[in-house]
């Protein structure tokens, strides 16, 4: 993502939806960690509050960062 005239553009959030126990197999551990190092967010969603609060506070920690 990028900033422009105050507007970030280009936030690619790709969210991983999980239910009871299950866990991320080896594949998308290793797509996770391609998504982040490229600077977008990924969420392993448990419910649509968490993915709400993840996307709540990746955006304040961009913003912070814009401050700086």
């Amino acid at each position: 993502p990028y900033w422009f005239n105050g507007v970030l553009v280009g936030l690619k959030v790709a969210i991983e939806i999980k239910a009871g126990r299950d866990q991320l197999r080896e594949k998308q551990i290793k797509r996770k960690g391609r998504i982040e190092a490229a600077g977008a967010l990924y969420i392993e969603a448990r419910s649509t509050l968490q993915v709400e609060h993840e996307i709540d506070a990746f955006l304040l920690r961009i913003t912070q960062s814009q401050k700086l």
